[in-house]
């Protein structure tokens, strides 16, 4: 276990290469079966108590799961998550959260610490709210009972990990993955661990090719567009674990891993992949 620390997100850059390929996994929603209780009893509840919204509960819950779990936005960053929302709800004045939106989409680091910088210098309430916002959400995270893995994905990580390092790549909270993956006995095969301190899942799989591997030996494994961009914007392969269809997706993932290592993974099979992820998300 101690070992991961050392190969933790930008700690781990002077760690060698333990084999040719490498195989990346989202957490929340793709590994582990996580992503639609945090949102539904976490994410949404919170926005309505530091907000004051009790009166549009039901308005904003719904939009909140819309964002995060069923449309092509499914997976985003929570704190660009949160901008989507402000804007379509109307409920602080526009010049706050467009200022709110700029720093979501071009802050280096997207968590709670860089949030609190900003709160320091910034009179804008819409970040101090925002700050309330995600420490009450890790709150109500750690009070839910650990999720564990959806249940072919222990056989497959155990399988892929004989051939290929593998590296959590999620921008959820250190903190939560770490239980989530040690608890469920997973963490024996993470050669690397990415949150959301690391910075953007793009810069997490630039860097891995910085230390060495090769693009096309890297396979992305995430149930959001998200995932695929960062996939798709450093020329690694991505795999769709589909929403409402995680067992089925896992348990056919071994199909296209052993593509995968015998570089038969292709441009074709790539966007037969994708497009089966959007329909499905279209389909929510």
């Amino acid at each position: 276990m101690e070992a991961v620390a050392d190969y933790h997100g930008r700690k781990g850059k002077n760690v060698k290469i333990q084999k040719e390929y490498l195989v990346c996994i989202d957490s929340d929603g793709c590994a582990i079966d996580s992503m639609n209780r945090k949102h539904t009893e976490c994410f949404g509840p919170a926005l309505v108590e530091v907000w004051g919204l009790e009166g549009m509960r039901d308005v904003v819950l719904d939009k909140w799961n819309e964002i995060n779990l069923s449309t092509m936005t499914r997976g985003i960053n929570r704190f660009k998550g949160l901008a989507l929302i402000l804007e379509q709800l109307h409920i602080e004045k526009e010049e706050n959260v467009w200022a709110y939106t700029a720093w979501s989409e071009q802050a280096k680091e997207l968590s709670n610490q860089a949030l609190l910088e900003v709160c320091e210098t910034c009179g804008n309430p819409v970040f101090e709210r925002a700050a309330r916002w995600s420490f009450l959400v890790n709150e109500k995270i750690e009070g839910l009972p650990v999720s564990m893995p959806f249940a072919a994905v222990r056989g497959c990580i155990d399988r892929m990990h004989r051939e290929a390092d593998i590296s959590v790549v999620s921008s959820a909270n250190e903190e939560a993955i770490t239980d989530e993956w040690r608890s469920s006995g997973l963490m024996d095969h993470v050669d690397y661990l990415f949150s959301q301190s690391d910075g953007s899942k793009r810069d997490c799989i630039r860097s891995m090719i910085e230390r060495g591997y090769e693009r096309e030996h890297i396979l992305m494994i995430g149930d959001a567009p998200g995932d695929y961009d960062a996939a798709d914007f450093n020329g690694a392969w991505y795999y769709p674990i589909l929403a409402g269809k995680e067992e089925e997706s896992w348990e056919r993932l071994m199909e296209y891993f052993e593509l995968f290592v015998k570089g038969e993974f292709s441009a074709e099979i790539q966007r037969g992949l994708t497009l089966e992820m959007k329909r499905n998300l279209n389909e929510t």
